[in-house]
């Protein structure tokens, strides 16, 4: 295992950059109390390819291609690079991978433990592998977004304990939708096989 500065001197980009890499899951790490932790391999692998990682999108554009994603017409100084994101993403052979790298400013995520069915609660939407389109089935995490002003008071009246093991992954922002692009957003930030192959099926 090597630290987050010992990786950025290998791959020749800056420590916040290798710190980005590490949050957003292009660059496996293991946490280990406030730090990260990366196996020497990884960083090697990476490094190997002889290409950086895409950075990650700032919020507002993660905003903007989730609502190109959608459907929705973005104009503006940005709409030509969402457009381009667009079309990489249907043009990649793992759109999953571009989407943990590019969206994770998109919106706030927790992982929660909750006693109770809080997706019974009409302040919560459901999102993840919900949608009828995503080919996935089997239980797994549950991707729920909440708007933020209720936030509080969610987390009131169901007893929400902030758990890093938790079976919820609870996605906060002022705005709330869960078209079938967010719900593969959802799947892609929570990583794995299955649910890239899921994400990888709907985009290409």
């Amino acid at each position: 295992m090597i630290s987050i500065p010992d990786a950025a001197a290998r791959l020749g980009l800056s420590a916040e950059r290798v710190r980005q890499l590490a949050r957003s899951g292009a660059l496996p790490a293991e946490r280990v109390g406030s730090l990260y932790v990366l196996d020497s391999r990884d960083v090697q692998a990476l490094a190997a390819r002889g290409r950086r990682a895409s950075r990650p999108l700032s919020r507002a554009n993660a905003r903007a291609l989730a609502a190109a994603l959608r459907g929705e017409q973005v104009v503006g100084v940005r709409a030509d690079r969402i457009h381009a994101k667009v079309a990489q993403l249907h043009a990649s052979d793992n759109p999953a991978a571009l989407l943990r790298q590019w969206m994770p400013n998109l919106a706030e995520r927790r992982r929660v433990s909750v006693f109770g069915n809080l997706t019974s609660d009409p302040r919560i939407q459901i999102g993840g592998a919900a949608d009828p389109r995503i080919p996935l089935s089997g239980k797994g995490v549950n991707c729920l977004h909440a708007p933020s002003e209720v936030l509080d008071d969610l987390y009131d009246d169901w007893a929400i304990v902030d758990d890093p093991h938790g079976d919820i992954e609870l996605v906060i922002d002022d705005e709330v939708h869960v078209d079938l692009p967010d719900c593969l957003i959802d799947l892609a930030l929570l990583g794995g096989d299955r649910h890239d192959w899921a994400v990888n099926q709907c985009l290409r």
